[in-house]
């Protein structure tokens, strides 16, 4: 999961573009409910819970110069460590070893972190509007069939 950003930036005599890709690597742990419309066709849907692993920021030449950024940050403080999701989505079976498989992940919760300063003359955490939102499209192939006895 992540994003990729591109853009200009006026560094005092031109416009620059720059570009950095912030990629969010997550242990998914779905509960699909699967609904069988015919022989072919299915219909998924079901909570997902998400524990992010690690976060890196990769900084294109330009972003590092202008910056003086590293080329890869680390970016785990950034991020909340839990996202919780709803799963959408439709399976197609080819044939019996093949098949397809298209879901929507809609995060639920704010992941982003930052610190702000207070009134108090401190710094606290404040959660902001990041979310989680994925297409994912799967192949599926079954190498080996169980057989029930």
């Amino acid at each position: 999961k992540g994003t990729r950003y591109s853009g200009d930036y006026f560094d005092g005599n031109q416009n620059v573009s720059i570009s950095y890709t912030k990629l969010l690597s997550y242990l998914d742990l779905p509960l699909l409910l699967r609904y069988y419309q015919s022989e072919k066709w299915s219909f998924l849907f079901g909570p997902q819970l998400s524990f992010l692993l690690a976060a890196k920021i990769k900084n294109d030449e330009n972003a590092q110069r202008l910056f003086e950024l590293p080329e890869t940050e680390a970016a785990k403080d950034y991020y909340t460590k839990f996202d919780v999701g709803l799963n959408l989505g439709a399976a197609y079976t080819i044939n019996e070893r093949m098949a397809l498989m298209l879901i929507y992940q809609y995060g639920l919760l704010k992941i982003g972190i930052d610190e702000v300063y207070n009134n108090n003359g401190g710094f606290e955490e404040q959660k902001y509007a990041i979310m989680n939102r994925v297409l994912l499209l799967s192949f599926i192939y079954t190498f080996k069939e169980m057989n029930s006895k």
